[in-house]
C-alpha cells in the first residue's frame, strides 16, 4: 500500500514555527510517567479505576483510546497547580510530548516561521517517521 500523501495545498496553508515553552512564575511541568505520580494517582482514584476495570495504573491505561482516565488525571493535575504534563510520544517512540494548561504555560516564538517546502529537511524527516509522502 502506498504511503499517505501530504498535499501541496495543506503545506501551503501551514508553516513550521519554532517555539519555546514558557511557564507562569512558580509553575512547573509534571512527568506523567513518573512512577511516584502513577502510584499517587492509583491510590487516590482506586474506586474510579476499579469501576473502569483497571487493576494497576500503567502507561497503557493512560494511553488507551478511552480518554476518560487521562482527562480525569489532567483535571486533577491542573487542580494541583501544575502548568502542564510531559509524556512520551508513541510516534516516534522515545520522543517527548507536552500538554500545556491554559493560563499557566504558553508557547513563545523562538525564530522565524518557515514554509513547508519539499526541500525542508525537518518536514522530510517527520514525513518519514509517520510513513507519509510529499505530493
Amino acid at each position: 500500500m502506498p504511503p499517505a500523501k501530504v498535499p501541496d495545498d495543506w503545506r501551503a496553508a501551514h508553516v513550521l514555527a519554532p517555539a519555546r515553552i514558557r511557564l507562569a512564575p512558580g509553575s512547573e511541568l509534571v512527568g506523567y510517567e513518573e512512577p511516584g505520580l502513577l502510584r499517587t494517582l492509583e491510590e487516590g482514584f482506586a474506586e474510579f479505576l476499579n469501576s473502569q476495570n483497571i487493576t494497576s495504573l500503567d502507561i497503557p491505561a493512560l494511553r488507551s483510546q478511552d480518554r476518560i482516565v487521562s482527562q480525569l488525571f489532567g483535571r486533577f493535575l491542573y487542580s494541583q497547580g501544575y502548568a502542564g504534563i510531559v509524556f512520551e510520544s508513541g510516534i516516534p517512540p522515545g520522543g517527548a510530548c507536552v500538554a500545556l494548561f491554559e493560563g499557566r504555560a504558553w508557547l513563545q516564538a523562538a525564530g522565524p516561521e518557515r514554509p513547508l517546502t519539499k526541500s525542508l529537511a525537518t518536514l522530510r524527516t517527520v514525513c518519514g517517521e509517520f510513513g507519509l509522502a510529499l505530493s
